[in-house]
């Protein structure tokens, strides 16, 4: 020892005392050798389970040296009993008290846990891919799983492979790993299905050398199974000699049983095989039908034979019913089943070297060129007539002159001919030519059609004219499917079919035009009995027929005098004037009296309305009614929606088109971007209308002009409009009354109406198939010449209101005696626009110079009441108080300067008739302008970022501030939040710290600016005031962030030592699976010489009094670990349990956390000495002088020991 240690020990025996001198690291070392020996005691100890001894003995003992190495003390197994003797389970363990302690509290754990074990059965096959060759696999699985031991029991039967481990995850792990080795080694069968017979002779020939070689390339067993018939008729026997040859076309199966995977690869090589076969060794011959297989067979077969015997070539024939039919021809020439290269085949001695299945197709094909088959479409219309009397002459011709064979199919048609090429193209030639004169036409016709061709009875109806003019055609009407069949030659029966087609569809001169009509206007165009259509007919001679269903009239003539009568019939219904019955309520009943402004509305639009009660009347006012209004058909449609709107609050409009469809969806976004201020956009499909609807009378007609701006674009084809003077559409004596325009539109053959809202004349093509662009442009053209020539003649004469309520007044007897003085000239006043018209009614000079004369006094009349006016704008919110409480403050101004003051759209209209008059007025509204901008005074600031402080800085608690405020100032302030916004508002709009806004102060000039000041201070303070807790809460926040870098530290820390601790404390049942498998993959170590001893000498009384000084981190673990209960497996069990599962020493003392560095330092308790035990001096609390220093370096540096301990056997150590 003096040696390994480079130390010198002498043994005082009378005192019991070891004394080791030498340097201070050495004598440690020495020491602590010594105390192992000193304190080394012996224990035997019971296992619970012999499967624990053996597991730990496994391997040359490599897991108890293991642990042996680790604790450093000394195991004794027992001895393995023989055969009928029970044995021991006691082990024998020698070394350190707490070392033993340790494995015996590791001991525990086993015992109580018991070795881990689970069984497996597997065949003897099995079994070996377990074990792999030479034992690979095996070794493979123990080096993956270095704690658990494969035992195989025996070499098959049931639970014949154990294995056991410590862990039972690690035995589970490994136990799954052999399963998935069983599961692809685990014998299966499978099929290969549906081999045809020509393959099954390839895998069976030559003794079955084909399906051997799969045998024997994949250790696999294959069969062909044997489900199908076999006959041994010659004519079947194989050119081989062989005696089996399927008859049939039955399909056999390749039963393969093996391995997984080599029956896997198996069926692939089979695949390939039939592949190259049906690729070099088939011959496909596709087969037009069943019939040219039954050339091919032959009656009772024989042909069939012949081919395979004459050839020696195998035949496949396919099903009757198959939908393809075919035959497949094959040999087994070139095929080589032989395993050298230099192996011959059984064709090869035969002299012909052509190959058999190329005989047999020649000899196939040779049958085939005289049963092709050709096919010539018939028709299903003609088919019967074919297989009819009728039909006899022609198949005459093909069974008996050209000896074909025909089917026909009767789904299709058509007629298949069989025979050689030459008879088939005469056949169809034969048959083409029966078709010509045979030909059959059908013309679909709409029940008006058929009407029309049998109108005028059976002498003079259209059908017996056509069958006249075309004697070979015969003609049949099927009334029950609509249909026209004309049967005949075929040239005749085109003609016929052209002339039909241009009888119901026009051409060649020849138009047919349909109109669409009102369900009202029916009767009208067809008169009592008929007789209006029929006096259109005559005067026009066109055919005209009515499509009741669809309201329309079909007309049919030249084109000339189809145009003419259509315009006729449009004449008719556009200038026959209509009336409509109105329901209407109580309400629009009132305001239906002659001169209220429904009733004036009405008269507007050249409409006559009729009101008669129809409920009670109750104090002289109807409660409801009927209305009836009369006059031209669009203009009473306008009238009726001016009731409608009366009667509601709504607002309806309509624009009629050509045809509505082809405007498309109202969700599209051109009509979409219409839809605004709540107005609703619709398609009246059934009147080919748009429909504008809202509540208000502005953004409907807006809307409106939208949608005509719309029809320029969609509609340019069919639309027209053209914007004309109120003047000229309104009224009983509108100067461009509806009966001049209807005659400039039905010129061009389109529809118009008048759009009194937005004082438009609308043009539309009476139908949507016409391109009425010229027509539209045409007619616009004609109504602004009219406006042209009417204007020359007008003479219009605006009159102010004080001289249009002398005109109108006394019942209108001036206007009254004027025309009665001047009959010649027509005179119109117009209310709503303040104006006369006046205009000749003929070319007389007596008219023209009455018209001279009237004009004179109108404008004589103006003169002498002239009126000035003005318009002055008011500020905005400024018209009510401007007019004052029910009018007081207008009625001011009128006393105070004797002119005019009426409200008008742009501000307060001035009028007088003295210039002088109207300066005084506009000058008094001047003067209130300016005293009204400065009492209502007005600014804004606005708020970008901090709102919600400046605002409740400006308002205060319980609004203390603003009312203090405006109180000092005597202005108004308002707070709006959210409009500007600050660009960090954390709540969206109005809301977030940052949230801005605007404040508005109100009021006179001089309050507002001073209100303002005040304000501005106020938001530049709060603004510094944020600014600088902004600053400060950023410092703040940094610091915080720094703080909870630390904390985090910190934690990190804890959760390290807690680890640390885990790692001390953890019982037998939570062992790290790696580190089990570090240890138990360990090599085995040499059995060690001689003994371990303890550090703390034999018979020592306290230990604590041996303890080394530890570290503050130390001194914790160490104190926590004695806090802990240990119920299963003690900190020390542990540090034996890490031994067997890994190598998780370190000889370095883990540091101390911030934490621990903080908290006060453990301090070790009061040390007993024993006997004969001098202690080196410590510190003292006076300071040592320089020499006592300086003896104590002097001290340190002598090899010397520095401390005593005696061992629990009495001996007294210094060191």
């Amino acid at each position: 020892m003096e040696e390994d240690y480079a130390v010198k020990i002498e043994v005082n025996r009378q005192t019991l005392e070891v004394t080791v001198t030498g340097h201070e690291a050495a004598v440690k070392k020495a020491v602590k050798a010594i105390t192992e020996i000193t304190d080394a005691v012996e224990e035997t100890y019971t296992i619970a389970d012999r499967s624990i001894i053996d597991y730990l003995a496994r391997n040359g003992l490599a897991r108890l040296k293991k642990i042996e190495q680790k604790e450093g003390i000394s195991i004794t197994l027992p001895k393995k009993a023989g055969e009928g003797e029970m044995g021991t389970t006691d082990i024998k363990m020698y070394g350190h008290a707490e070392k033993v302690a340790n494995v015996r509290k590791f001991f525990d754990g086993l015992n109580s846990r018991g070795i881990a074990k689970n069984v497996l059965s597997a065949s003897s096959k099995e079994l070996s891919a377990v074990l792999g060759k030479g034992g690979v696999t095996i070794k493979s699985l123990e080096e993956k799983h270095p704690g658990v031991d494969f035992n195989v029991l025996n070499r098959s039967g049931t639970d014949n492979v154990e294995l056991t481990g410590i862990i039972q995850k690690e035995v589970d792990l490994a136990t799954q790993a052999i399963r998935d080795i069983l599961e692809v080694n685990k014998e299966i069968e499978d099929k290969v299905l549906g081999v045809e017979k020509r393959f099954r002779e390839m895998f069976l020939m030559n003794k079955g050398k084909f399906l051997n070689s799969i045998r024997q390339k994949f250790n696999v067993n294959a069969t062909m199974s044997r489900n199908n018939v076999v006959s041994s008729n010659d004519e079947n026997k194989s050119p081989n000699g062989g005696k089996k040859v399927f008859t049939n076309n039955g399909r056999s199966d390749i039963v393969l049983k093996g391995t997984q995977q080599h029956v896997e690869d198996a069926k692939i090589q089979i695949k390939e095989l039939m592949d190259n076969f049906e690729s070099n060794n088939v011959i496909t011959i596709q087969l037009a039908d069943s019939g040219a297989l039954s050339a091919v067979i032959g009656r009772g077969g024989e042909g069939i034979k012949k081919i395979r015997k004459d050839t020696g070539a195998f035949i496949d024939i396919s099903d009757k019913d198959e939908a393809v039919q075919f035959i497949k021809i094959y040999d087994f020439v070139g095929i080589n089943v032989e395993t050298d290269a230099d192996a011959k085949t059984d064709t090869d001695a035969e002299t012909d070297s052509t190959p058999p299945r190329l005989k047999a197709e020649a000899m196939i094909k040779d049958i085939l060129k005289n049963n092709l088959v050709g096919s010539i479409d018939v028709g299903t219309n003609l088919l019967g007539t074919f297989l009819g009397v009728s039909g006899k002459d022609i198949r005459s011709q093909l069974t008996d002159e050209l000896k074909v064979k025909f089917d026909v199919d009767k789904e299709t048609g058509s007629v298949k001919i069989r025979g050689s090429q030459t008879h088939i193209d005469d056949a169809k030639g034969k048959i083409t030519a029966w078709l010509e004169d045979n030909f059959i036409a059908e013309y679909e016709a709409d029940d008006e059609e058929i009407k029309m061709l049998l109108a005028g009875g059976k002498e003079n109806s259209i059908i017996k004219k056509l069958g006249d003019k075309f004697e070979k055609v015969s003609l049949d009407i099927h009334r029950e499917r609509n249909l026209l069949r004309m049967k005949g030659p075929k040239d005749s029966v085109q003609l016929l079919n052209k002339e039909v087609d241009v009888l119901f569809k026009g051409g060649e001169g020849k138009v047919v035009v349909e109109l669409k009509i009102d369900e009202k206007n029916k009767g009208i165009i067809i008169g009592p009995k008929g007789a209006t259509v029929k006096k259109f007919e005559a005067d026009h001679s066109i055919k005209i027929s009515l499509l009741d269903k669809f309201n329309k009239l079909r007309l049919r003539g030249d084109e000339e005098n189809v145009e003419a009568a259509k315009a006729a019939i449009l004449r008719l219904v556009n200038t026959n004037k209509t009336q409509e019955l109105i329901d209407v309520n109580e309400k629009v009943a009132k305001q239906l009296k002659r001169g209220t402004e429904l009733f004036k509305k009405i008269l507007h639009v050249n409409v006559t309305p009729f009101f008669k009660p129809t409920v009670a009347v109750v104090g002289g006012e109807a409660t409801g009614g009927q209305l009836k209004l009369y006059g031209y058909e669009c203009d009473v449609e306008e009238a009726a929606r001016i009731v409608s709107e009366a009667m509601s609050s709504t607002i309806t409009q309509a624009i009629k088109v050509a045809d509505a469809s082809q405007l498309g969806s109202v969700d599209s976004p051109h009509f979409k971007s219409m839809m605004k201020k709540g107005v609703k956009i619709s398609i009246d499909a059934e009147n080919s209308a748009v429909k504008i609807v809202g509540k208000e009378r502005s953004a409907v007609l807006e809307a409106k002009n939208q949608v005509y701006n719309l029809f320029d674009f969609t509609l340019e084809k069919q639309f027209g409009k053209l914007g004309v003077d109120k003047h000229l559409i309104t009224g009983n004596n509108a100067p461009l009354d509806y009966l001049t325009l209807y005659d400039i539109a039905s010129e061009g053959q389109l529809l118009f109406e008048i759009d009194y809202s937005l004082c438009n004349i609308c043009l539309r093509a009476s139908s949507a198939e016409d391109n009425a662009q010229p027509k539209i442009a045409s007619a616009v053209k004609k109504i602004k010449e009219k406006i042209a020539e009417i204007a020359s003649r007008l003479t219009v004469v605006e009159l102010e209101d004080n001289v249009l309520a002398k005109v109108l007044g006394n019942k209108g007897k001036m206007v009254a005696d004027l025309r009665k003085n001047h009959p010649l000239v027509k005179m119109d006043v117009d209310n709503k626009t303040k104006s006369v018209t006046i205009s000749p009614l003929d070319d007389s000079e007596e008219s023209k110079s009455g018209v001279v004369e009237v004009v004179a006094f109108f404008e004589k009349m103006v003169t002498d009441n002239l009126i000035f006016s003005r318009v002055v704008p008011l500020p905005d919110g400024g018209r009510g108080k401007f007019v004052g409480k029910g009018g007081s403050n207008i009625k001011a101004l009128k006393e105070a300067t004797n002119a005019e003051f009426s409200m008008v759209d742009d501000g307060v209209c001035i009028k007088s008739g003295s210039e002088e008059v109207l300066a005084g007025g506009e000058k008094a509204v001047m003067d209130w302008i300016a005293q009204y901008e400065a009492d209502n005074a007005s600014e804004e600031i606005v708020v970008k970022e901090n709102g919600r402080s400046i605002f409740g800085a400006l308002v205060g608690k319980g609004g203390v501030k603003i009312k203090e405020l405006e109180s000092e100032t005597k202005a108004k302030i308002d707070i709006v939040r959210g409009i500007e916004g600050g660009e960090g508002g954390e709540g969206g709009e109005g809301g977030g710290r940052n949230a801005g806004g605007v404040v508005r102060i109100k009021g006179g000039a001089d309050a507002v600016a001073a209100c303002a000041k005040l304000v501005k201070a106020i938001i530049e303070e709060v603004n510094a005031a944020v600014s600088k807790e902004r600053e400060a809460y950023l410092v703040q926040r940094e610091e915080r962030e720094r703080q909870k870098e630390k904390e985090k530290e910190r934690e990190r820390e804890r959760e390290r030592e807690k680890e640390r601790e885990a790692n001390d404390t953890n019982n037998n049942e939570n062992v790290n699976v790696e580190e089990v498998a570090a240890v138990q993959e360990a090599p085995p170590s040499p059995k060690q010489n001689g003994r371990q001893y303890s550090n703390i000498p034999i018979g020592a009384t306290n230990m604590e009094s041996y303890e080394p000084v530890l570290s503050k981190a130390a001194r914790k673990r160490r104190n926590k670990k004695a806090a802990k209960t240990v119920e299963s497996v003690s900190a020390a069990g542990k540090g034996l349990l890490d031994m067997l599962v890994g190598d998780n020493d370190s000889d370095e003392e883990e540091p101390a956390t911030e934490e621990e560095e903080g908290e006060p330092e453990i301090v070790p308790p009061p040390q007993s000495w024993p006997p004969g035990f001098t202690p080196k001096k410590e510190g003292r609390k006076t300071p040592l002088t320089e020499e006592e220093e300086e003896g104590n370096r002097e001290e340190e540096e002598e090899d010397i020991s520095h401390s005593y301990r005696r061992s629990s056997g009495g001996f007294n150590m210094r060191f």
